[in-house]
């Protein structure tokens, strides 16, 4: 008979914690809620993980179908004390509602103070053509438009994502205590709670958009605490509200503009799989439907780099674009390797 004991496996454990608190929060099979039961009656250790997490993430609420099976006090203060006994926050996998998403959440466990450390850290992208939406653990979500990478930090103090490409749309639960600070290249763009598109142009150019609520645009972005980028955002932000835009380009702030209902729609299309064009230059069009395509685009003729282009289009379908182009233009295109490339037609 062995005597050797065996002890749990703490980052697993962990790891499968936080693997459940991302399937109930998005909504659990019958399947799923019985391997759930089965899990939670391995080990008391389990339960104990599993309220630390949905405590640590403000998600109590998701427990409630499953409460006869937790002394939800009794753990909730055993979570409270392993704050001050675990090391970091665990890898864990919350893709399983995220088809066209990389998820990757991992451990930050090198700060030696406990009330900087992240809780919770994850990085999100979607591919070309791709399109996705995230709901984070504050209830928060953001919609990743084509070609997109942005790095989602919590901490106890403060809730921070960087864009680090693309194009995304946040609506930001409200939590005065805690605002909602968007890195984007040399800017930082703080709400409370509020809804804002924020895309990178090109090498330099950030274009914001508020649909609702109010924002605070800062220059440099949060460098040290949460607390001393909010005093700069008083004393230096430029402030949007809804239905305003801006242009930010390096180091200068464009000017502050209303947006039209109609424009604001159609800034916001590619939500609903569709780009609006209203009178841009074909090489500008082709611009933009190349951030939903694996293929290129060369115009091969001046004569039709700036006809004008108007219309909906489906994101992503070279096909219609280049059945219009060809129909209403008379505009031929002529594939070669990954390249259309794109001129006037000849009459015979």
């Amino acid at each position: 008979m062995s005597n050797t004991i065996n002890f749990p496996n703490l980052e697993a454990v962990q790891k499968q914690a936080a693997d459940w608190i991302s399937a109930m929060d998005r909504g659990l099979s019958d399947g799923e809620n019985g391997a759930l039961q089965d899990w939670l009656s391995e080990s008391p250790l389990h339960g104990e993980t599993l309220v630390h997490y949905a405590s640590a993430w403000d998600l109590m609420d998701i427990l409630s179908p499953i409460r006869e099976l937790l002394p939800l006090d009794a753990a909730v203060n055993s979570a409270k004390e392993s704050k001050r006994r675990w090391f970091g926050w665990p890898v864990a996998a919350a893709c399983a509602s995220l088809l066209a998403i990389a998820v990757l959440l991992f451990m930050e466990n090198s700060t030696p103070d406990p009330a900087l450390k992240p809780l919770f850290t994850a990085v999100y992208q979607t591919e070309v053509g791709e399109q996705s939406e995230v709901v984070l653990p504050d209830q928060s979500r953001l919609k990743l438009n084509t070609g997109s990478r942005l790095k989602v930090t919590f901490s106890d103090q403060s809730r921070q994502v960087e864009l680090i490409s693309g194009e995304a749309y946040f609506e930001v639960a409200k939590n005065p205590q805690l605002p909602f600070v968007v890195i984007a290249r040399d800017r930082a763009i703080t709400a409370v709670g509020t809804a804002f598109n924020i895309e990178l142009r090109d090498k330099q150019s950030v274009e914001v958009l508020v649909t609702e609520g109010k924002v605070a645009i800062t220059d440099p972005p949060m460098t040290e605490t949460p607390d001393s980028h909010v005093a700069i955002a008083v004393e230096q932000a430029v402030y949007l509200s809804g239905g305003q835009k801006i242009q930010l380009d390096g180091v200068d702030y464009g000017p502050v503009t209303p947006v039209e209902e109609f424009d604001l729609e159609s800034s916001l299309a590619w939500q609903q799989g569709m780009i609006v064009f209203q009178g841009e230059s074909l090489h500008q069009a082709l611009a933009e439907i190349s951030r939903y395509t694996a293929v290129d685009f060369k115009i091969i003729d001046d004569q039709i780099r700036d006809i004008e282009v108007g219309g909906y289009f489906k994101a992503g379908d070279t096909e219609q674009l280049l059945f219009v182009l060809g129909e209403n233009f008379a505009i031929h295109s002529e594939l070669e390797g990954n390249t259309w490339l794109l001129s006037r037609k000849t009459t015979p």
